[in-house]
């Protein structure tokens, strides 16, 4: 099976989409769930060790932080498996939450199937499916924590800034596709912190833009400078 491909977007912000689609294959040992937008999705007694296909929406999957708030470890849209790793190791983390980005369809499959050799016989090439994007997450949730877990916010964002640029070629405009509301909770910050963080950027020049849709870096080696690098 061939390694994932992903984009610098979603390597860098943490947006993943369609990994385990192979998975919509056997929705027929699965049970169908939806939720409306903005609902705090939590897992409890059995369902918390159990995994789940995401068919439609986005779901975000956060975690608690020691200032007491809550960050975004990563984005996850349809076509993608999650809690697939509290299934197999039967280790709840409490910390952990999913939140609906959007309206969402879901499929839950007992956890007992990953267990099951005669599953893991019968459908080897999905357990490598999933072996696959379990590493991928776990090495973008990585990365993300090792460049944007310390320092003040404006370094924090000064570090994430400089990232996103690197993997677009150093470029100093281009869509980030990302939000300032997403973007504080990937960093776990407040919304009001993000916004004095890009106060400053944008006063000594480092930063001239940030939207949604368009980021517009002024000087990239004060960027740097700020981010430590």
């Amino acid at each position: 099976m061939k390694p994932l491909k992903l984009d610098a977007d979603s390597s860098r912000t943490g947006k993943l989409e369609d990994m385990n689609a192979p998975w919509s294959r056997l929705l027929h040992l699965a049970t169908r769930y939806t939720y409306p937008k903005r609902y705090p999705l939590v897992l409890a007694g059995d369902a918390m060790f159990d995994f789940y296909y995401l068919a439609k929406g986005r779901l975000r999957i956060m975690h608690g932080t020691e200032s007491g708030r809550e960050r975004a470890m990563v984005y996850i849209g349809s076509g993608n498996v999650f809690n697939e790793a509290t299934a197999l190791a039967g280790f709840d983390d409490p910390d952990c939450r999913f939140y609906c980005m959007e309206d969402v369809e879901l499929y839950r499959f007992p956890g007992t199937l990953l267990h099951d050799p005669r599953f893991v016989a019968e459908y080897p090439e999905l357990i490598i499916n999933l072996m696959v994007s379990m590493s991928t997450k776990v090495l973008v949730m990585h990365a993300n924590l090792s460049e944007t877990g310390g320092g003040t916010a404006v370094k924090q964002v000064s570090l994430f800034l400089c990232g996103l640029s690197r993997l677009h070629g150093d470029k100093l405009d281009f869509n980030p596709q990302m939000t300032q509301e997403e973007l504080a909770v990937f960093l776990g910050i407040h919304r009001a912190t993000l916004v004095r963080a890009l106060r400053v950027l944008r006063g000594c020049g480092a930063l001239l833009q940030l939207t949604k849709n368009r980021l517009r870096i002024g000087d990239l080696a004060l960027l740097q400078k700020i981010a430590g690098e």
